[in-house]
């Protein structure tokens, strides 16, 4: 008798283990969805979310695809700047036959060296004050045949022939203002040159400068833009470090949350009675009581551990 007994307590003991060895393997599958669940929550509180942001002078959009993760970002000038802009960019296309005339103009002022350029004006100057030279010459002519003075000449010393007075001044006098041409000429060679140069370098302004209006323009638009992702980067943050306080808070407390689940009053109460009735010698048995753990699991039924644990 002392033997069925014995047997009896050790299936109760058995039954009691296996109900609380379920118990624990419930509590930590349910402990594990609740991380997983915690994790997921912490990362979709970090999740980047920019803001739209409207202002004077544009307004910032972003779109998300169905996962929630951001799929465009963008933003449109009000219909003022977006007027002004539209008018700044025209006056790029018509500044593109200015530019050419510009190119074309510099080019023609640097088409010649800067000696070409001075005798070029040189000559210019000559023939400019030829037709006045040519007078006075003429009327110095005709006052010294009135006076009789035509036949005059005066040495003038060393090895120098004799002259007219009058004419010698008339000569002298051209002959100076020549070498004042021939002065402003190598000047002007090199003006003319520095002057074709800076057409060509100004050339593009008639494009350039309306177009790098227009584009300073895009800052309007982009202070709201900027503006959503600054937002949507510190909401990103906060949410970063709030998940991880919700995170770190669900693991510690999972240990004591597994304990309490996995903790069966039925299986330990069976446990607890199939170790006493192996253990009895009521009916004369005395057999072998099968061992149990401190949480009343069996430590022989189903492999069960001998101290099972939660453990991250």
């Amino acid at each position: 008798m002392g033997s069925l007994v014995s047997t009896i307590g050790n299936v109760i003991g058995g039954i009691g283990g296996f109900i609380s060895g379920g118990k624990a393997s419930d509590a930590a599958a349910n402990t594990a969805r609740n991380l997983e669940a915690a994790g997921a929550r912490a990362a979709e509180m970090a999740r980047f979310r920019p803001v739209g942001i409207s202002t004077r002078y544009g307004t910032s959009n972003f779109g998300f695809d169905d996962s929630g993760n951001i799929s465009s970002a963008g933003y449109t000038l009000s219909p003022e700047l977006r007027s002004i802009q539209d008018f700044l960019m025209s006056q790029t296309e018509a500044g593109r036959g200015d530019t050419t005339r510009l190119l074309n103009l510099g080019r023609g002022y640097i088409s010649e060296t800067p000696q070409e350029a001075a005798r070029r004006y040189y000559a210019q100057q000559r023939e400019l004050i030829a037709p006045t030279e040519d007078l006075a010459y003429n009327r110095i002519k005709e006052n010294l045949r009135r006076t009789g003075r035509g036949g005059l000449a005066v040495g003038q010393g060393g090895s120098l022939a004799q002259a007219n007075p009058e004419l010698q001044a008339f000569y002298n006098a051209v002959a100076q203002r020549d070498k004042e041409i021939a002065q402003r000429s190598e000047l002007g060679g090199r003006e003319q040159i520095a002057f074709g140069q800076g057409l060509l370098s100004s050339a593009y302004s008639p494009v350039v400068t309306p177009l790098g209006f227009a584009t300073s323009l895009e800052e309007f638009g982009l202070t709201p833009f900027r503006l959503g992702a600054n937002i949507g980067t510190s909401s990103a943050q906060a949410g970063s470090a709030a998940g991880n306080l919700l995170f770190q808070g669900v693991k510690t407390a999972a240990p004591f949350s597994y304990q309490n689940m996995a903790y069966s009053p039925l299986g330990t109460a069976l446990s607890s009675f199939g170790s006493t009735l192996s253990g009895s010698n009521l009916f004369g048995g005395g057999g072998g009581a099968m061992p149990v753990n401190s949480s009343g699991y069996s430590t022989n039924m189903g492999g069960f551990s001998n101290n099972p644990q939660f453990q991250l």
